[in-house]
């Protein structure tokens, strides 16, 4: 596994951080934040779900065992960070092509 990669995946685990933490955090729980965040899921949710966005699967980052499983496992997983808006999806892809021009200039 790369260093990207790992980036990748740290990157995706901050976004789930940050999307659930108002549900355990009283300090970040507050309503309107909570309802923002449950829309932001839904809405994102839906949308991942209907094109079959995967950002796993985007990034080149396998998913060993998880398509014999759960083929939709990686647009799954994707959903929260879709929750979070445009900003954090932005930084995604930025990172996500630092990654694969850094993994084809290993190939060549």
């Amino acid at each position: 596994m790369t260093f990207t990669e790992i980036g990748v995946i740290a990157f995706i685990v901050e976004a789930y951080v940050q999307t659930f933490k108002p549900f355990w955090d009283k300090d970040a729980a507050k309503p309107d934040v909570v309802k923002d965040r449950v829309a932001a899921l839904v809405i994102g949710g839906v949308i991942t779900v209907l094109t079959g966005i995967d950002l796993f699967a985007a990034a080149g980052v396998p998913m060993n065992f998880f398509p014999v499983l759960v083929p939709w496992a990686g647009v799954v997983m994707t959903i929260p960070v879709f929750g979070r808006g445009a900003q954090i999806v932005h930084e995604l892809i930025k990172l996500i092509e630092a990654y694969r021009k850094s993994r084809d200039q290993n190939l060549v």
